[in-house]
């Protein structure tokens, strides 16, 4: 059935109009995006085609490549909904003139509702000044589903490029857990140790899981500790930190 022969209560445009986006369900407001059907099934069935595949989270993060491979989705299609779910991603990471990133629970809230949705392990770089303001925010890497290799050179090149007090370590655990791993734990000793030699505050490593994160600070870990000693060997770019 076209979505014309509907009751106009039952069109997603319409119905949408009428009691607001929330209330529609997920087939309906990707049928909107989807804007038309193909021969023999409308946008609403050809959404509901789509969501037997994928779940919206692995929806929203389809590529162009892999949209225009899904019968139905054309060229124009696929771009309206990668532009869609873009402005979505961007809103969430919105950047006020003055953001303050008091504690963890606040840098969770700023950068949380985008990392938690990815399904490869990135990692962001909060720099904040003297008063715990963003300067600005860079996405250092952006790895592979279960490693991500951080650039301890890039993250101090870039703190002093932008004359930071400090910075913050944030990243993300794929699989929700948010307990550091090894790997983990050896990066933030590497960058307390790095950002010491440069007069930088290292503040916080946070990990991003489901709904909840892991904060070195609030767990009073010894990795914050600038005093640590190191080997060598740590500071090995042959091993990308």
């Amino acid at each position: 059935m076209k979505i014309k022969d509907l009751s106009i209560d039952l069109r997603p445009r319409e119905k949408l109009i009428k009691y607001g986006t929330q209330n529609l369900a997920n087939e309906e407001l990707i049928a909107i995006l989807i804007s038309s059907g193909i021969k023999g099934k409308s946008a609403i069935e050809l959404a509901n085609d789509i969501l037997k595949n994928y779940n919206l989270r692995e929806f929203s993060e389809l590529s162009y490549e892999n949209l225009v491979k899904i019968k139905g989705i054309s060229m124009s299609k696929a771009c309206t909904i990668l532009a869609a779910f873009e402005i979505t991603k961007r809103s969430l990471c919105f950047e006020s003139d003055v953001i303050i990133l008091a504690n963890a629970v606040d840098v969770y809230k700023y950068i949380g509702p985008f990392l938690k949705n990815k399904f490869r392990e990135c990692a962001y770089v909060i720099y904040l000044d003297t008063k715990a303001s963003v300067i600005k925010k860079i996405l250092i890497n952006d790895g592979d589903v279960a490693f991500v290799n951080i650039s301890i050179r890039k993250i101090i090149k870039y703190a002093l490029e932008l004359e930071a007090y400090g910075l913050i370590l944030v990243h993300n655990h794929p699989s929700g857990e948010i307990n550091p791993s090894e790997s983990d734990i050896l990066t933030t000793r590497r960058l307390a140790a790095s950002a010491k030699l440069f007069d930088i505050a290292f503040i916080d490593h946070i990990i991003i899981g489901s709904n909840k994160y892991y904060s070195f600070l609030e767990n009073h870990s010894s990795c914050l500790n600038n005093s640590i000693e190191f080997n060598e060997g740590d500071f090995n770019e042959e091993n990308n930190y």
